[in-house]
C-alpha cells in the first residue's frame, strides 16, 4: 500500500522545538511507518516557499506545532486545511496563559486556532509520544481507507482492461441484464446478443422499452441511426415492438470516451437535459437517450447505469 505522508510545520532554529521533533514527533511517525517532511531538514536547491507548497501538496495530513507563533507555521496550517487535509496541532504549555511583556503575541495561541483540540506538551517523554501516536491513528484511519479504495479501483481497471473488447462487451451485457431484472419487477427480454439488449419493462402499469446498445465506441452516424425514423428503429420495431408509440429509451454504452460535440451533433433533434441525457421533444414518438461512455471497470459501470436510469 502507498505510504501515508505527513508535512510537519514548526518554528526553525530553536533547540527545544528541534528536540520535540527529533525525540517525539519523528519517533511517533517512524513507529507508524509514516513518511514525513520538515522543509528545513531536507537537502534541496529550490525556492523554500515553492518547496513548502510542493511538500504540502504531496502530504496526506499535517502536524503543526504552534509554539512561538511563527506566521509561516500558521500559513502552512491554513494551506493544509484549505486542501481539506487534517492537521494535528501541538503547542507548549505556557502558550495557554497570558505572559507579561509578550508585546508581539509570540507566546500564545492566536484566536483563529484557540478552539482546536491542541495537544499540550511540556515534558518530552514517552507519554507525549503515545498521545501523539493515538491522535495520528485517529487521523490516518480514513486516509488509509481512501488509499485502499483507490488502489482497489486501479486493480479493477487493470483487470477490466486486460479483457478483450469482445469479452468486455459480453461482461457489460451480462451486468446490464442482471441490473434490469433486479431493478424492475416485470421484464421481457426481446433481444439479447453481443452488441445489445432490448427490454420490455412494466413500470407502475406502463409498458416501456429500453434499448441498450453496447459497443467499443460510437460515431455520429451510429448514434443518428436511432433517430425515431432512423434505420435502428426501422429494423427493431417491426420485429420486436408491438406498439411503436410507447416510450422508448436508448442507452448508448461505449467502452471508449465519446466527444460531447459528437453526441450533441448526432442528437440534434433532442433537448439536452445534462451531459448524458437527451430527449426527443419535437417529434410525436417519445424517445429518450442516455450515454454511458469511457467505462473503466464493473463497479463504475453499474453505478453510472443506476444514475442514468434514475434520471428518467
Amino acid at each position: 500500500m502507498k505510504k501515508i505522508i505527513c508535512f510537519i510545520a514548526c518554528a526553525f532554529n530553536n533547540i527545544e522545538i528541534d528536540l520535540l521533533y527529533e525525540n517525539v514527533i519523528k519517533v511517533a511517525l517512524d513507529s507508524l511507518n509514516i513518511k514525513h517532511f520538515r522543509v528545513d531538514k531536507l537537502n534541496h536547491n529550490d525556492n523554500i516557499d515553492l518547496k513548502i507548497i510542493e511538500l504540502i501538496n504531496k502530504a496526506d495530513f499535517g502536524i503543526t506545532d504552534l509554539t512561538l507563533a511563527r506566521p509561516s507555521v500558521y500559513f502552512e496550517a491554513g494551506y493544509l486545511e484549505g486542501q481539506k487535509k487534517p492537521v494535528i496541532y501541538l503547542a507548549r504549555k505556557d502558550h495557554f496563559q497570558p505572559i507579561r511583556n509578550d508585546l508581539f503575541g509570540n507566546f500564545k495561541i492566536h484566536f483563529d486556532l484557540i478552539t482546536r483540540n491542541i495537544i499540550i506538551w511540556d515534558k518530552l517523554d514517552d507519554e507525549l509520544i503515545d498521545i501523539i501516536k493515538k491522535r495520528i491513528l485517529l487521523v490516518i484511519n480514513p486516509i488509509r481507507l481512501k488509499i485502499l479504495e483507490k488502489e482497489n479501483n486501479k486493480n479493477q481497471i487493470r483487470l477490466f482492461k486486460s479483457l478483450s473488447i469482445i469479452d468486455r462487451i459480453q461482461l457489460l451485457n451480462e451486468l446490464t441484464i442482471k441490473f434490469i431484472t433486479e431493478k424492475f419487477k416485470v421484464v421481457d427480454i426481446k433481444l439479447r446478443n453481443q452488441y445489445g439488449i432490448i427490454c420490455e419493462v412494466n413500470i407502475k402499469g406502463e409498458i416501456k422499452y429500453f434499448f441498450f446498445i453496447i459497443k467499443e465506441t460510437f460515431s455520429k452516424r451510429n448514434i443518428k441511426e436511432y433517430h425515431p425514423a432512423g434505420l435502428g428503429f426501422e429494423i427493431i420495431i417491426p420485429r420486436y415492438i408491438k406498439n411503436p408509440f410507447l416510450e422508448k429509451t436508448v442507452i448508448f454504452i461505449s467502452l471508449r470516451a465519446i466527444r460531447n460535440s459528437t453526441i450533441e451533433s448526432a442528437l440534434y433533434w433532442c433537448k439536452k437535459h445534462s451531459e448524458d441525457f437527451y430527449e426527443n421533444t419535437e417529434l410525436s414518438i417519445p424517445v429518450k437517450y442516455l450515454v454511458i461512455d469511457n467505462i473503466e471497470n464493473e463497479a463504475q459501470y453499474l453505478l453510472r447505469l443506476k444514475n442514468s436510469i434514475d434520471k428518467i
